[in-house]
């Protein structure tokens, strides 16, 4: 199918980086034609769409996304509020706007980045949980900040330095749950610290250490959920504990 799109031109730079938030087909561009400000294209496509990075906000009743919002390079996997009107968000991407992160970021009620909080995360950031001035995160890495932390970590959000927390889970953590206590935790692993705990771990808030727990007999966590003292499990698994679960 052969469409025709008008496009408001509002200025152009030359340059070698591409221009986030700009529209785009959801096929081949075969021409394109700009007239005073308006840039007509054709080709085979059938949809227009914006550029969103890997976030997208639309306003109540637009179907357009907020171009106001920060752009992120790369995969958003979780993100939480920071109680100010911010938002921490973790996933896999090099840069937001144009400050180099690495896959853990703050952005400010301006959309701006937080230059005081750059932690350096060599892997994915799939799950972030607040208590208190701490941050918890898990997610497929090994090292945060230079240090080893495998698949799960803490930040003393009041200096910004990694905490002695240090779980040692085996593999990728997707799924985090905080109480005044504990720190309930879900993904793939098989192990947590010394012990064999699989898929879903219970661990020590303050000190790391994990205690015996029961769990599914293998398979993968994806999200947990707290109520009323019974912890909710979802995921890809089909028993807890030689309990068939479905």
């Amino acid at each position: 199918m052969l469409l025709v799109i008008g496009v408001l031109f509002t200025g152009i730079s030359l340059g070698q980086t591409v221009a986030p938030k700009s529209f785009a087909p959801d096929g081949t561009v075969f021409a394109m034609k700009r007239k005073d400000n308006i840039l007509y294209v054709g080709g085979g496509f059938n949809n227009v769409g914006v550029h969103t990075g890997g976030q997208a906000f639309f306003p109540n009743g637009s179907r357009l996304p907020d171009g106001r919002k920060a752009y992120i390079f790369g995969e958003v996997h979780t993100s939480v509020p920071d109680g100010n009107g911010g938002r921490y968000v973790g996933g896999l991407f090099d840069r937001v706007n144009s400050t180099t992160v690495s896959n853990l970021v703050h952005i400010l009620p301006n959309e701006s980045v937080d230059q005081n909080f750059l932690p350096q995360v060599d892997g994915i950031v799939d799950v972030i949980v607040m208590w208190n001035d701490t941050m918890m995160f898990g997610g497929d890495f090994l090292n945060v900040n230079g240090t080893n932390r495998s698949y799960l970590a803490a930040i003393d959000m009041s200096n910004g330095n990694l905490t002695n927390w240090d779980p040692q889970a085996d593999d990728r953590v997707r799924a985090l749950k905080v109480t005044a206590d504990y720190v309930y935790a879900g993904g793939e692993f098989d192990r947590m610290g010394p012990y064999d705990q699989r898929a879903v771990a219970k661990i020590d808030r303050v000190t790391g250490e994990s205690e015996y727990f029961i769990g599914p007999t293998g398979g993968t966590v994806h999200d947990m959920e707290i109520e009323n003292d019974l912890l909710y499990t979802v995921g890809d698994f089909s028993g807890a504990s030689g309990y068939y679960t479905g």
